[in-house]
């Protein structure tokens, strides 16, 4: 007899206090919107590019356009210390040379070239300076998830080219928010990348 009146005031004690509890106005009382995100009252309205309740997750990409490319820094001298562009006749004969390269990029993954502008795109480029490649188009990356080469070449006298540098670079991770500009920086070298996301 004990035990069943226990029993029963424990059901009611439970029963009581599951009562008094205020159940929540709407959704937007027991999740919080991320990345962001605004409520409605009855969902999470995710910004483009996220997805989930809480639109917590970063959606892949189907491509990344990189718009602009931006060279602050690279080695003054080539691999056996020699100024860039000594020849005094190496392009435009009616203007003297500096020694500051003549730069154009070669973009590749593992599938090969994906852009490459032969031409010099900008002349006597120095070491320390932001100077903007004028792009013959934008520069379309849809493998977002694996690595891409950028090659820093130096145009010279009768089309040939010297490699200044050589650097990787990764064009999508997972949990970065989707930056407009990535920033490079490789063995002296800097560059920094205007993107462009698509979904």
């Amino acid at each position: 007899m004990i035990l069943r009146t226990l029993c029963a005031l424990l059901l009611i004690s439970m029963i009581c206090s599951c009562g008094s509890e205020v159940p929540p106005k709407n959704f937007c009382d027991f999740v919080e919107c991320l990345n962001g995100a605004t409520c409605d009252g009855e969902a999470c309205q995710c910004p483009l590019g996220y997805e989930g309740i809480d639109c917590a997750f970063q959606k892949d990409p189907k491509k990344i356009e990189i718009k602009a490319v931006t060279i602050s820094d690279f080695s003054a001298t080539n691999i056996n210390g020699e100024e860039w562009d000594h020849d005094p006749e190496e392009l435009f004969p009616a203007f003297p040379d500096n020694g500051f390269p003549d730069i154009y990029i070669i973009v590749s993954n593992s599938t090969g070239i994906i852009y490459n502008k032969t031409n010099p795109n900008v002349l006597n480029v120095e070491p320390g300076m932001d100077v903007s490649l004028q792009l013959a188009n934008n520069i379309l990356i849809t493998d977002i998830n694996s690595p891409h080469k950028i090659s820093i070449m130096d145009f010279d006298k009768g089309g040939s080219s010297q490699l200044i540098e050589l650097v990787t670079f990764d064009p999508y991770v997972s949990d970065n928010g989707f930056p407009a500009e990535i920033e490079i920086e490789n063995n002296g070298v800097s560059l920094n990348l205007t993107c462009n996301y698509s979904f």
